[in-house]
């Protein structure tokens, strides 16, 4: 009965559920909790429901937000925040750019098998985080030469 009841509540109010689920989408932090906790658990192969990665985290969502924003290029915003796509890229406007949340020692560099794992708090450190260009950061991938150590 209850379901019948949320079904068509939903039914009648599509159109004003839709409007708040964009609103949700648009807030930072709803969209960093939810990217960080997708990527984290598609590297460790877990359920959703499982557990939190946030327990694990070393810092906050707003944290992580207050640390990538002190370092954005005057072009990045919330907005802009999101895949490279070749298609609408143009690399003499910037209002076609977009920026991705790069591990400067990528994840490849540091494989964890559990939140517990010492790989996984470096992978996940503020200092490990940083806004940087969509398009640069696919470019690059793992091999960036500013990722590799001296030899």
């Amino acid at each position: 009965m209850i379901i019948e009841r949320n079904s068509i509540y939903r039914i009648n109010h599509k159109k004003e559920i839709s409007i708040k689920l964009n609103e949700k989408r648009k807030d930072p932090l709803i969209k960093l909790r939810h990217n960080i906790s997708n990527v984290i658990r598609w590297n460790i192969k877990f359920p959703k429901k499982e557990k939190s990665c946030l327990k694990y985290l070393l810092f906050t969502i707003e944290k992580l937000k207050l640390h990538l924003e002190a370092q954005f290029a005057p072009w990045m915003t919330w907005e802009n925040w999101g895949l490279y796509n070749r298609k609408t890229w143009n690399d003499n406007n910037p209002s076609t750019w977009t920026w991705q949340i790069d591990h400067i020692i990528p994840q490849s560099d540091l494989p964890y098998y559990s939140m517990e794992d010492e790989n996984f708090k470096k992978c996940w450190a503020l200092s490990n985080l940083r806004p940087f260009s969509a398009k640069q950061n696919i470019i690059d991938g793992s091999q960036r030469v500013r990722h590799k150590k001296e030899k």
